[in-house]
């Protein structure tokens, strides 16, 4: 969804790129896929997000705290938070929802849509 919203909301504009495979934006190390995410991103492969006014957002995200989720509505996803909710056994839409709704995002529920 960065990639996407970047497109449309372009943060390089006069560059030939979008995003940037450095920490300004996210980044991708080769030859640290696991199965386990690989399997993950299949899961909800086709599946875009929305805020509340059908708009796209820029879905931030963080590190975060190791066994703790974070702020419930801060408008940004924890990569440890998601991890922990997880394991309290929230779906990738409640885990979605808690950083977003209601958020600076979203003024009320996030959307989901296939494409």
């Amino acid at each position: 969804m960065v990639g996407w919203y970047r497109i449309y909301n372009p943060k390089y504009e006069k560059l030939d790129y979008d995003v940037k495979d450095t920490t300004a934006d996210q980044v991708y190390e080769p030859g640290s896929e696991a199965t386990n995410t690989t399997n993950a991103i299949n899961a909800v492969g086709n599946i875009g997000l929305l805020n509340s006014s059908n708009e796209l957002f820029y879905p931030a995200y963080a590190a975060g705290v190791s066994g703790e989720a974070g702020s419930q509505s801060g408008g940004q996803m924890k990569q440890y938070g998601s991890k922990y909710l997880a394991e309290k056994g929230y779906s990738h839409s409640d885990i979605l929802g808690y950083y977003y709704d209601s958020s600076s995002v979203s003024t009320g529920k996030i959307k989901t849509f296939t494409y």
